[in-house]
């Protein structure tokens, strides 16, 4: 019984840890992905201000509009792939944080559940120590009772005082007989 407390008492601690591991882990996503979308955003800030210069540009050279206009065009489907891959990013992200919300409740929960077994098995060990000081005391007044001399009571065995008590009875069968 002991060893199985034990064993999940060990088993819920490695679980906690993996989930503090895992914890720690999606952390680090989450701060890589904010520095991801910080950059992207700078490079977003900075295609925007390329694309502005070409404006400029193609306003003083009418001789290449057209290919400014393919650049523009370019340019601006990039732009629209970034805020959608931003707009993933910012979902993974939320999913990051549910994902570390419930492994900090489920922590929680795991530390909760941990102090509650180690109460129990306090609880437990000394309900045995006062099982095993109650048999001390038992074992120590049926020596005095069946006439046993011990001087500690750890060295009687219950053994000796079965023997003891068999004795006894035989005596007492003897003396009803003889009687």
């Amino acid at each position: 019984m002991e060893d199985q407390e034990v064993d999940v008492a060990t088993s819920l601690r490695s679980e906690l840890a993996a989930l503090q591991y895992k914890r720690g882990r999606l952390t680090q996503e989450v701060e890589e992905m904010r520095s991801q979308i910080r950059s992207r955003d700078q490079h977003c800030l900075e295609l925007q201000v390329e694309a502005e210069q070409l404006r400029e540009q193609a306003a003083r050279q009418n001789a290449i509009i057209s290919s400014l206009k393919k650049r523009v065009h370019e340019l601006e489907e990039r732009e629209r792939n970034l805020f959608a891959a931003q707009g993933r990013h910012e979902i993974s992200l939320q999913s990051a944080q549910r994902d570390i919300r419930y492994s900090e409740e489920k922590a929680k929960e795991l530390e909760s559940k941990v102090r509650h077994l180690e109460i129990e098995l306090s609880s437990e060990e000394q309900k045995k120590e006062s099982a095993r000081l109650q048999f001390q005391d038992f074992v120590r007044r049926l020596s005095v009772a069946l006439g046993v001399d011990a001087v500690d009571t750890s060295s009687i065995s219950a053994e000796a005082l079965v023997h003891k008590a068999s004795e006894l009875v035989q005596a007492s069968k003897s003396i009803k007989l003889k009687a």
